[in-house]
């Protein structure tokens, strides 16, 4: 490999490294007016997209898997979203894992997030050509 080549190619990853930097700084700080965590909406839209595309509420994993995130995360971020009655969680049959339904309270919540996400999106894209 040429080492122009090697050197195009990490600075192309370095440049997606800190426009994800960016991205996720940009939506946090938009998140906020709705006292939600950027973890917390990763979670409950995971959750709310599973949940319209199977017949059966879908388990914590399977939401951990969606999202990439580790099962430890995602059942601390659920206690928290139940407790603000974003979701309904309830043991399976098996009584080894929690299914998971998104409540009207968190389903609103994602409607009001999603503008949000898509300024911070916008705000972020701005500040691409900035740097």
């Amino acid at each position: 490999m040429q080492p122009e080549a090697h050197g195009r190619r990490v600075l192309r990853a370095l440049d997606h490294y800190l426009a994800a930097w960016r991205w996720r700084r940009a939506v946090e700080r938009e998140l906020r007016a709705l006292d939600l965590t950027l973890t917390q909406w990763l979670v409950l839209d995971a959750c709310a997209a599973l949940n319209a595309e199977a017949e059966t509420p879908p388990s914590q994993r399977a939401v951990a898997e969606r999202i990439e995130l580790d099962a430890m995360t995602v059942s601390q971020v659920m206690k928290t979203l139940a407790t603000e009655g974003l979701v309904d969680r309830a043991s399976d049959v098996t009584g080894r894992t929690y299914r998971v339904l998104v409540t009207k309270k968190g389903h609103k919540l994602l409607q009001a997030a999603a503008a949000l996400v898509e300024a911070g999106t916008r705000v972020a894209e701005g500040q691409r050509g900035a740097t």
